[in-house]
Order: C-alpha cells, then structure tokens, then sequence
C-alpha cells in the first residue's frame, strides 16, 4: 500500500514531474489546443490585478512604489494558482515538465515541440481574447487611469531591449518551475496555494520577466493606444523573454528535479545498497498534475543503465504506453519475467477475456522506476521484452486455469461431506449461520438445489404421463391398471 500522508519527497516531486509529462503527452490534439486556451484565460487574472493595482495607485507611486511592487506580487499568484489546480496547459510550466520527462526518456522530442509550441500560440490567442473582448470592449480597462497604467507599463518593459529582457526573463521562469515543483511536494489545496504564491511574490517584486504573464499586459497596453508597435513587442518583450523563459526552465529543470532528485538520489542508493522503493501514480487521471507515493519492495538493480530486476512471486497489471505506473494495478503472475504491452489492453474484448482469466485473490504491487518503455506484442506467459535504458520493467500477468484447483476442492469438499452423513443443504445453511463465505459449499447447496428441483419436475412429468394413459386407454380391469402403471414408473 503506498503511504497516505500530505507530503512527498524531492525524489517522488521529481518523479511526479515525469509523470506528468508522460499525461500530457498523449492528450488528444483539440484536448491540449483546449487546454491551452482555458489556461491562457485563466492565467490573465494574475496580470488584471497587476494592472489593477497600478492604475489605481498612480498618484503613490513617486513615494511608495516599493509597497506597489509588493501589492503586484502578492496578487499575481493567484491565476497560477488556478491553471495549476484545473491541470491546463501553461507554456511557462510545460518547460519543466517536458525537459526532466525528455532527459528520462519518458517522452520524445517531438512530444516536447508540439507541446511547447501548441500551449504557447494558444496561451497568446486567448489571453488576445481576454484583452479585446472581455476587458477592453466590456470597458473595464478602457477607462483613463486603466489606459495610462497599461501604456505605462509596456513602455517601461520596451526599453529594456533585446539583452536585458532575455536576462531578466531567465529568472522569471527559474522562480515559477520553482513554484510548480514545490506544489508538487503537497496535497492540501491551501499548502499547494502558499507552495506557488512564495516563488511567484519574489520574480513579480523583483520585476523580472515572464512572457505569458506580459502577454496581458503588453496586449492592453497595444490596444489602449500605446506607442509601443507590434513589431517592437515581438522583437523587444516576446522573443527575447521566451528565450530567456526556456533558459530558466530548462536549467532549473535539469540542475534540481533531475539532477539532484533523480540521478544522485538513484547513485547514491544504488552505491550504498540503501532500502528500495517502487514509485507508482496515485493521481494518473488526465488535466491534473500527477502524485507518484513510494511502495516498499524488494529488488536488485542491475548496472548502472537504470534497468532493474525485481525478484518476487508476483507480477503487476499491465500498464498502457504512454503511462507512468499505476497504484492498485495488480494482476495474476509467477514468473520473474519482463513486462510486454500491447495496444490491444485499451479494447473492451481484452478486458474481459482478462477478467475471465484472471484469478480474484489481491497480489503485491511491483513496478520499476520512472523512465520511457516500448511496447512489444502481449505475451500471456512472459515472453521477455527488449532491455533499454530508462524502460519501465514489470511482469506480464500469468494466465493459468485456476477451475482445475476450484474442481478438486469442491471434489474433496463433497466427499468429506458425503461421509459425514451431512446434505448439501444442511452444510450451506451451517455455513450461511456461521457467517462465513465457502465458494465450494455455496456451490455444492447451489448444485443439490438444481438437482432437487429437476428430480422434482421429473417425477411431476412421469405423473402427467401416467394420466394421459389413463385417459386415452380403454378401461381396464383394476388388476391390469396396477400393472401397468407399475410398468411405466419402472420405465421411468
């Protein structure tokens, strides 16, 4: 059982990283295009309040524009917080996701580009949306000091150029991969709230960059008359920050998660021979951020390719491409074998010939560590699969006859009962006053009931025969009745 606590490790953090990712990457197309839109909504409410909060303390801000700065911080969180917990597509957070999930294995490159490039375009045309339709034509940021504030800060991130805004935008992504990682290392909403708020108050303070959050802030300013041109944004604000965003993620996610959470934390154990664990998904549902618990098991590693051998009685429920191990998903197994998939596990044909196959009793739960798999050809008794680096290793379920065990327990069951003078009937009632649950007695009192009432029919049957002859035959002396009616119950 995985443990059921509020927190996770670093490692099981980092872990929950590639997990998500591996979700993400097999969204639907108009499933991540969505995703991407309702994130992009979502994450305007931060840059609203910013713009709020300036516009209305225009007056304050010659003396006291550090205490603006920090009200701009506090508030800015907030649409974070929402994209988070709905599990949208962020373009800034799919950077960390993505490049601890690449460096592992777990997804392509070309998982990566589609992501990237999907979440970002449709991240810009919905908060356009926001900024035309729902702010600027509604009238809420077409009013004079909400105009003057949007002007104001556009032309204040323009004259930054190209240089300094890629500097200032490497920090600002470093400060929300933060803030996503450590929401990751929390259960409780008000936690995973205060987790994002701390990393997302220092970069909003400071005033370093962050290009989705200035795609809101640049577009009301652009369309309440800035001097500021298209062009100037793309080339000034957009591309130079995007660049410095992907540097900030990227380093972050390679130097933390996947360094000094995966690779030494796995070295180090495996060098030292510490106590192992199976890292399974208790949250493997899509639009919502993964939670991967550990679950104690014995196994041996073999070198250092990551590749590990699990030895046990057991085996785990096959898990589909695309999906980081499971928790609860336990199947029938003996053999210490490779686990082989197959497409074929999603068709409603396989799952039933497996629940016809597969036994009832629970089994212990056995899975490798985070990283990408390939799949081969289900085989039933453990055909062994390619090793690879970085490959989920698990066992492929056994699919023995267990009516053959069931057989000879109901065989043994109905001679012991036979001998001790004891009906079926009166052993199924015993067993049902006991309070217990004999699947062998239920079907023995079951087996007497079905022979009962077919003796029962039958002697009704041989009854309405004999009438029928009664009827239909001349009369007879009473002698030759008797004898013939004897003749026929014989016959029967």
């Amino acid at each position: 059982m995985a443990d059921d606590n509020y927190f996770s490790t670093p490692h099981e953090a980092a872990l929950a990283l590639v997990a998500t990712a591996m979700k993400k990457a097999r969204l639907r197309p108009e499933m991540l295009v969505i995703s991407s839109i309702i994130a992009g909504m979502l994450f305007t409410v931060g840059g609203m309040l910013h713009l709020l909060t300036q516009a209305n303390l225009q007056g304050f801000m010659s003396e006291y524009m550090g205490i603006i700065n920090l009200l701009q911080g506090s508030v800015y969180p907030i649409g974070l917080f929402y994209v988070v917990v709905l599990g949208t597509e962020l373009f800034n957070s799919n950077v960390l996701f993505f490049t601890v999930a690449l460096i592992r294995g777990s997804v392509s490159i070309v998982d990566l580009i589609v992501n990237w490039v999907v979440s970002f375009v449709f991240n810009f045309a919905s908060t356009l949306f926001v900024c035309e339709v729902i702010c600027h034509l509604s009238g809420i940021t077409s009013t004079e000091t909400m105009r003057l504030g949007s002007i104001q800060i556009i032309e204040e991130k323009a004259s930054c150029g190209f240089v300094k805004t890629l500097l200032r935008g490497i920090p600002g992504n470093f400060f929300v991969c933060l803030a996503i990682y450590l929401q990751l290392m929390v259960k409780p909403l008000h936690v995973k709230f205060l987790m994002i708020f701390l990393p997302i108050f220092t970069f909003v303070t400071m005033g370093f960059t962050h290009v989705v959050a200035d795609f809101y802030l640049c577009l009301t300013g652009i369309i309440n008359g800035s001097s500021v041109s298209i062009g100037e944004y793309i080339w000034k604000i957009m591309i130079p920050a995007t660049i410095g965003n992907i540097i900030g993620g990227v380093f972050f996610a390679i130097a933390i998660p996947w360094y000094l959470h995966l690779y030494v934390v796995e070295q180090d154990r495996e060098r030292l021979d510490l106590p192992d664990y199976v890292e399974k998904d208790e949250q493997p549902y899509l639009s919502m951020d993964s939670r991967v618990v550990r679950v104690p098991e014995t196994r041996d590693s073999i070198g250092s390719t990551g590749l590990t051998r699990f030895k046990t009685t057991n085996s785990v429920r096959s898990t589909p491409k695309g999906v980081f191990p499971v928790v609860d998903m336990d199947c029938e197994g003996d053999d210490d074998i490779d686990q082989v998939l197959d497409a074929d596990q999603f068709k409603p044909s396989y799952n039933l010939k497996r629940m016809m196959t597969n036994r009832k009793n629970s089994n212990t739960d056995v899975e490798s560590k985070a990283g990408g798999f390939k799949l081969d050809k289900f085989a039933s008794r453990g055909t062994v699969s390619e090793r690879e680096p970085g490959l989920f290793r698990r066992f492929a379920p056994s699919r023995k006859n267990s009516h053959k065990s069931a057989s000879s327990e109901f065989d043994i069951l109905q001679q012991k009962v036979s001998q001790a003078g004891i009906t079926p009937a009166a052993a199924g009632a015993s067993d049902e006053i006991a309070g217990t649950d004999s699947n062998a007695i239920k079907m023995m009192a079951r087996s007497h009931r079905m022979n009962s009432n077919y003796s029962q029919q039958s002697r009704m049957s041989s009854s309405y025969h004999i009438d029928q002859l009664k009827e239909d035959e001349e009369p007879m002396s009473s002698n030759e009745t008797d004898s013939t009616e004897s003749n026929i119950r014989t016959r029967i």
